[in-house]
């Protein structure tokens, strides 16, 4: 099994599922070498702890499909409307400009 595209397909299928309003992009990276998923959110603004409770949650369940994987998660904040950087993401949220 491709590890980095199944880490990839389920993270954008688990971070939509949990439609926040804060995830801006997630991105995912499987490194083989340590057998951890790198889990990096994106965030606009200052996230609230009930929200980063289900972050974790959701975390959870991503690591929870990849057998005996270990998980990584980093957090940057990163407002609207700067930019993303140029990467291939996992989940990216549809940003408007109204």
């Amino acid at each position: 099994m491709d590890m980095q595209n199944h880490l990839m397909a389920i993270t954008n299928w688990i971070i939509n599922d949990l439609k926040s309003n804060s995830i801006r992009a997630v991105e995912a990276i499987w490194n083989e070498n340590e057998n951890t998923a790198v889990l990096s959110f994106y965030i606009n603004g200052n996230i609230a702890e009930e929200e980063l409770e289900n972050i974790s949650v959701a975390s959870a369940e991503i690591i929870a499909h990849c057998s005996n994987g270990l998980l990584k998660e980093n957090y940057i904040r990163w407002d609207y409307p700067k930019p993303l950087p140029e990467k291939v993401f996992a989940y990216q949220k549809e940003e408007s400009f109204e």
